[in-house]
């Protein structure tokens, strides 16, 4: 499955730039439109899936996205252009208990928040002229990176005087390749061409990465600590629901 997906892609998007062309005005029902981008503006949820979800309690993770298209041929059914998201993977605050050799308790308060960014160029297909339709259909295919950050913040104290001992902030990167594809449907809510409902469904497959698990802490004497590391790939399952906004 992962192989003929990867497969259609590059066929995808191939067939998209063969169809390109540098045109600055459309013919369109015997009238001359300009060429026009578009705007789309969603809410997602995205479900882990694979080994990636082994790693997350939370199943399901909510975010936003911004997709800017560009039509490149003359019947205006193909576009390309970039997407950017944030995906909120979890906010954790769990605290950690330790005695040091005299036998003092201490603790370990966390704040730990994880997010992804993904950035894929996209490639667009609808199956009719985009202008002038209520109801239309396109498949999609993106390639890009995902940037996995945890941002964690520690602080020790003393468990009887709750004396401060040690902070810290930690902000680390992880980053994976990855590929996929999708369908989508827009309905015209307005008079005009310029803004319609828009949902689609992307399935995209991750590189294997090594990050660390925020829920998942080892805290050894004088209060050192780490987070456990695992190695995953990246696949998931995204749902999006949002405006598609045309721009003249």
């Amino acid at each position: 499955m992962k192989y003929f997906l990867t497969t259609f892609i590059l066929v995808f998007n191939l067939i998209t730039l063969a169809q390109a062309e540098h045109a600055s005005h459309l013919e369109f029902n015997n009238e001359v439109v300009k060429a026009q981008g578009s705007f789309d503006l969603s809410f997602q949820s995205a479900f882990l899936l694979g080994e990636f979800k082994q790693f997350y309690q939370k199943q399901t993770i909510p975010g936003a996205g911004l997709t800017m298209l560009f039509p490149v041929n003359k019947s205006q059914r193909f576009h390309i252009g970039m997407e950017l998201g944030y995906l909120v993977m979890s906010y954790v605050k769990p605290t950690y208990n330790f005695n040091d050799t005299w036998g003092e308790t201490f603790e370990v308060k966390t704040k730990t928040f994880n997010s992804m960014i993904p950035l894929h160029i996209v490639s667009r297909l609808y199956t009719t002229k985009p202008l002038n339709s209520k109801f239309q259909l396109y498949m999609e295919a993106l390639v890009g990176v995902r940037m996995i950050i945890l941002d964690k913040k520690v602080n020790v104290h003393q468990a009887i005087t709750d004396k401060h001992v040690h902070s810290e902030t930690i902000t680390s990167t992880t980053a994976s390749w990855g590929c996929g594809a999708g369908v989508g449907a827009k309905l015209k809510i307005s008079k005009g061409d310029m803004l319609y409902l828009n949902a689609k469904a992307c399935y995209l497959l991750g590189t294997p990465t090594t990050y660390q698990n925020p829920e998942l802490m080892r805290v050894y004497e004088e209060g050192n600590h780490e987070y456990e590391s695992f190695t995953s790939r990246t696949d998931i399952l995204r749902l999006s629901l949002g405006i598609y906004l045309l721009l003249n």
